[in-house]
C-alpha cells in the first residue's frame, strides 16, 4: 500500500527558488496571423476526407462457456450499423468551437465555401462523428503548424499554494507516493535528494535517483502535472525532474529541469510528446529571458544524468 513520502525540509530550502520560479504562471499567446488564416484552415479541414462521415454503432459478444469444470469468455461476432443521429446545425458549430476555440463565424464562412465548391453538405452528415473528426484533423494541424508561430508571457497571478508548498509558501511535510511515482524500492536516498525515499515510474528514473553527482547540490521528481506549461496542444506540460547544480568553484549555481524519457531515440517519441517538449523549450527560453536562467534538457536511455550535467556546465 503506497504511503505518503516526506519532504527533506533542508533540500528544499537549497531548490526553492528554482521551484518558485517554474511554478509562475506564464499565458500562451498566437502570432495574431493566425486569425487571418483560420478560415482557410477550416475550409482545408472539413475538405479531408472523411470528416462528414455517418455514425456507426459496433456491438460485440462475449460467450461464456463451461465444461463443467472450468468457465471461459470466447468473443463472438459483433454487428455494425450507420444510425441517423443527425444535430441541429447551431449546436454542430458550438461543439466544434469548445473543442478547437474557433469563432464560430470563422466555421460557419468555411461551411458555406465548403458548399459552393462541394455542394451542400448532406444533413445526416451533421452529427457527433463529424464534429470528432473535424476535431481530430484540427488537433493534427496545431501539432504540424504552430510551432513557432506563439510566445509565452508571465502572467502577474500570484503562485499559491503548489504541490510542495502551502499557500504561505512553506513546504508541506509530504506528498502522496502517487505524484512521483507509481513504483518504491527500499533504501534510503542521498540527502540531495528532495524526498525520503525512492519513488519512481521508470527504471530510467530509479537509476537517476541513485545517481549521487558530485556537481549536484540538490535535485528531485517534479510532482506529477504541478508545473502547468500551456502548450499548442491544447493541454498541460510538465517536466520529470529538477536539479541545482554547482561549479566545484562553488562560483556558479546552474539550474536543469529534465524530461526524462526510458526509449532509446527520438524517432520513438510521439508526435504529440515532442510538440509539448518543443512548447517546454520554449517556455524555459522565455523564463531565461526575464532573468531566470533554466537549462531544460531530454534524457533518453541511453544517456546519463551525470552527462547532462556536464553539458550543461559547460555550457553554462
Amino acid at each position: 500500500k503506497s504511503k505518503p513520502v516526506k519532504i527533506r525540509k533542508a533540500a528544499y530550502n537549497e531548490i526553492r527558488e528554482l521551484w518558485e520560479k517554474i511554478n509562475q504562471r506564464y499565458l500562451l499567446f498566437y502570432d495574431a496571423d493566425l486569425d487571418t488564416d483560420m478560415a482557410t484552415v477550416s475550409l482545408t479541414l472539413f475538405e479531408k476526407q472523411g470528416v462528414f462521415s455517418d455514425v456507426v454503432m459496433t456491438s460485440t459478444r462475449d460467450v461464456v462457456q463451461s465444461d463443467g469444470t472450468q468457465m471461459t469468455t470466447a468473443t463472438g461476432t459483433g454487428v455494425q450499423y450507420t444510425v441517423n443521429r443527425q444535430i441541429p446545425y447551431g449546436i454542430f458549430l458550438k461543439r466544434i468551437m469548445k473543442a478547437t476555440n474557433i469563432p464560430i463565424t470563422v466555421l460557419h464562412s468555411a461551411m458555406c465555401a465548403y458548399s459552393e465548391k462541394h455542394g451542400s453538405v448532406p444533413p445526416k452528415y451533421i452529427n457527433d462523428s463529424s464534429v470528432a473528426a473535424f476535431c481530430s484533423e484540427f488537433q493534427a494541424w496545431r501539432i504540424r503548424s504552430l510551432q513557432g508561430r506563439f510566445h509565452y508571457k508571465k502572467s502577474g497571478a500570484p503562485v499559491g499554494a503548489t504541490a510542495l508548498t502551502y499557500e504561505d509558501g512553506k513546504p508541506r511535510k509530504d506528498i502522496a507516493q502517487g505524484r512521483i511515482g507509481t513504483k518504491i524500492a527500499p533504501g534510503t536516498p542521498s540527502a540531495k535528494y528532495l524526498y525520503d525515499a525512492y519513488a519512481y515510474d521508470s527504471p530510467l528514473e530509479q537509476e537517476n535517483i541513485k545517481s549521487d553527482i558530485s556537481e549536484v547540490v540538490v535535485y528531485g521528481k517534479i510532482p506529477r502535472c504541478s508545473v502547468a506549461i500551456p502548450t499548442i496542444t491544447g493541454g498541460m506540460y510538465s517536466p520529470d525532474c529538477m536539479y541545482v547544480v554547482q561549479r566545484a568553484s562553488g562560483e556558479k549555481e546552474l539550474n536543469i529541469v529534465v524530461e526524462t524519457k526510458d526509449v532509446e531515440n527520438k524517432a520513438v517519441l510521439r508526435e504529440e510528446e515532442s510538440a509539448r517538449i518543443r512548447c517546454a523549450e520554449v517556455f524555459f527560453d522565455m523564463l531565461s529571458q526575464d532573468g531566470y536562467t533554466v537549462y531544460f534538457h531530454k534524457q533518453l536511455n541511453n544517456k546519463k544524468m551525470a552527462q547532462i550535467v556536464n553539458e550543461v556546465l559547460l555550457q553554462g
